[in-house]
């Protein structure tokens, strides 16, 4: 797996964050399906993720809000 940010590529510890598109066409994305519903997850490292709270305007509790609403 590679990292959705840097690219590097990413053996034993990652992260998934809940992105707001419908398809994965990208080698770094998960696709989850439960029941109807898919769910779209970055895959990331932990520098990038680290990187990624610091610097996006939104909040933790916006971005958990994605994989719920997909919004």
């Amino acid at each position: 797996m590679y990292c959705w940010i840097c690219g590097d590529i990413i053996f034993d510890k990652y992260y998934l964050l809940p992105t707001d598109e419908t398809t994965s066409n990208n080698y770094n994305q998960i696709l989850k399906k439960v029941h109807c519903f898919e769910f779209v997850y970055n895959i990331l490292c932990e520098n990038c993720l680290e990187i990624y709270l610091n610097n996006y305007p939104l909040s933790f509790k916006k971005i958990m809000k994605r994989e719920i609403y997909g919004k």
